[in-house]
């Protein structure tokens, strides 16, 4: 029997579009909420070493969808909306993602994610909503 942060981590490497972010890794997770923890490599910065908005909202939807597949009984989840807010730069690691879901219905679940630097930070707040496959 594979255990729920196994079978999480299976998807994070088995996934090729995540394959390009190094050292994802899993810091907490329980029923409809997960952490997930980032070094701050040169491949998510942006001239000036800071991390680029695109992997800041890259982090916070991969977050999200990974917290809604700890609710289990489900196949694939993907991105209906995903609205952010950037509060301040990302400029020191390592970045932790925090995504916990609000509410999840047959199709469609919620939730509320921040992302914090390695300062302790809260760097960027978002909400979401992904439809579920079951």
């Amino acid at each position: 029997m594979v255990s729920m942060i196994e079978l999480i981590q299976q998807i994070i490497m088995s996934d090729p579009f995540l394959s390009n972010i190094k050292g994802i890794e899993i810091s907490d997770s329980g029923e409809g909420m997960i952490e997930i923890i980032v070094p701050l490599h040169e491949n998510i910065q942006r001239t000036g070493g800071i991390m680029h908005g695109g992997a800041i909202m890259t982090l916070l939807d991969t977050a999200g969808g990974l917290s809604i597949i700890t609710l289990g009984n489900l196949v694939n989840q993907v991105t209906i909306n995903l609205n952010t807010n950037f509060i301040r730069p990302v400029s020191s690691g390592p970045v932790k993602v925090k995504s916990e879901v609000v509410k999840s219905g047959k199709n469609i679940s919620f939730c509320n994610l921040e992302l914090r630097d390695g300062k302790g930070n809260v760097c960027a707040t978002a909400s979401g909503s992904w439809f579920v496959f079951r």
